[in-house]
């Protein structure tokens, strides 16, 4: 049981790796386009913090004559007469300062989009508690419900019944969590006004914020309640 717990705990680290790195260099060869209205000088100072951490190069006229018209350059910045050139570095470059601050300094990057030059890590933890949250909240449905509507399947064998649940389980498997989310977004918020179409923030009224645990939940535990009653209805 431990060499299976190992392996298994081993196979996870080279899943999250293989993921963390596929969507680091997809990210990455998108155009680099700030996506916060800032003031130059916040900018530039977001750019001095990439070149810090290996993401961009940045080069200086006229104390230079290194800059050549082929470089991708991402924007430039006139002070005391002096013009600066931020360009990012090759992607595999990048990779690897990432690889290396993560090892060195566990800097994962900072935010282009949230809060310019917020670090990512701090804003993933301002976020994870809700998450977990939620997740929790899915697992205690999905579980019951998963497995009492496949010993239901299950005891109405070949009845309509089961063929009715067997096929809406088929139906909500297929369906990706997203979809289903902007349907019942659409719906509920929208075209009822019953639950609120966004996450309610941490100052809104207590019933409020539990309407807002109604869609994300419902969303994720479709496609688990199916799973759990589909593995349930084989079994019996």
């Amino acid at each position: 049981m431990l060499r299976y717990s190992l392996k298994r705990l081993l196979l996870a680290f080279v899943t999250a790796f293989i993921i963390l790195t596929l969507t680091f260099i997809l990210v990455k060869a998108l155009p680099v386009t700030l996506k916060i209205s800032t003031s130059a000088g916040e900018r530039m100072g977001f750019y001095d913090s990439q070149v810090a951490l290996g993401y961009f190069s940045v080069i200086v006229k006229p104390e230079t004559e290194h800059y050549q018209p082929t470089m991708k350059i991402i924007e430039s910045f006139v002070v005391d007469k002096k013009e600066y050139f931020y360009y990012p570095r090759p992607i595999l470059e990048q990779y690897f300062s990432w690889l290396g601050n993560i090892f060195t300094k566990w800097d994962w990057g900072t935010s282009t989009s949230l809060e310019l030059n917020a670090s990512a890590i701090r804003l993933i933890g301002r976020r994870l508690p809700v998450s977990m949250s939620i997740n929790i909240i899915v697992v205690l449905v999905s579980v019951p419900l998963g497995i009492l509507l496949g010993i239901y399947a299950g005891l109405k064998k070949n009845t309509w019944i089961d063929h009715t649940i067997s096929t809406l389980i088929m139906i909500f498997v297929s369906i990706p969590g997203f979809v289903v989310i902007t349907f019942l977004i659409f719906f509920f918020s929208y075209q009822t006004g019953w639950l609120p179409p966004s996450w309610p923030s941490s100052t809104a009224p207590l019933g409020t914020r539990i309407l807002g645990y109604i869609i994300p939940v419902l969303a994720l535990s479709f496609g688990s309640i199916c799973g759990y009653g589909r593995g349930v209805r084989a079994e019996l």
